[in-house]
């Protein structure tokens, strides 16, 4: 059956602030699984405690895929740890796409984000 999430961008504000008391709230909520959007200097330990404590699961984040090729060990092991199976990119601006000026370097770096994908079968990338 599927689970009701969140994408904490709607309340960036409120995690950003005090994520674990903003954590809670979305569980009182009835939500059961969130998308995180930033992790505002907490560690993959501390989420995954305050996940854990708020009985929510992280279904997905949603950041930019340069974080992953910029630091890919850390990035993926922090994902890993929390239980995120789904890596969200967010759309890109008009010189990123076919044509601008950034598109051919765009190009190669999904390539090389797609191959990370193939090495870690454990998570799964969308845009």
């Amino acid at each position: 059956m599927a689970k009701l999430g969140l994408q904490l961008y709607s309340v960036r504000n409120e995690i950003e602030a005090d994520m674990e008391k903003t954590l809670h709230e979305v569980a009182d909520m009835g939500y059961e699984c969130v998308e995180f959007a930033g992790f505002f200097g907490k560690s993959a330990d501390e989420v995954k405690k305050i996940l854990d404590d708020c009985g929510l699961e992280a279904a997905s984040v949603h950041q930019s895929f340069r974080t992953v090729l910029e630091d890919t060990e850390n990035t993926l092991a922090f994902m890993k740890k929390i239980g995120v199976k789904y890596f969200i990119m967010p759309g890109f601006g008009s010189d990123y796409h076919a044509g601008g000026k950034y598109f051919e370097q765009t190009v190669e770096e999904l390539k090389e984000t797609a191959r990370l994908r193939v090495a870690n079968k454990d998570l799964n990338l969308a845009q």
